[in-house]
């Protein structure tokens, strides 16, 4: 991990988290990161290849997280990028 990283103003977001325990409960987590990721990169034009390195921090575990940031990763389109799962 690097002291230099850096997230760029205007290049972050939160998925709406604070519904888990209302109308998003039934979703998994993980899919539903990458589901508002890929969106909000799209609308940043942000292409997911720029990344080289992931962090990802689960509160609660789901079934498949064990491979978390590999997955979500996988499914942004960044599946290059390093980082502990």
């Amino acid at each position: 991990m690097t002291l230099k990283a850096q997230i760029p103003y205007g290049a972050y977001w939160s998925t709406p988290f604070a519904r888990w325990q209302g109308s998003f409960a039934n979703l998994h987590s993980i899919e539903f990161a990458a589901h508002v990721a890929r969106a909000e990169l799209a609308r940043r034009r942000i292409d997911p290849k720029v990344f080289d390195y992931g962090a990802l921090g689960l509160s609660v575990p789901q079934q498949h997280s064990f491979y978390g940031l590999p997955w979500l990763a996988g499914l942004l389109g960044a599946g290059h990028i390093g980082g502990p799962t």
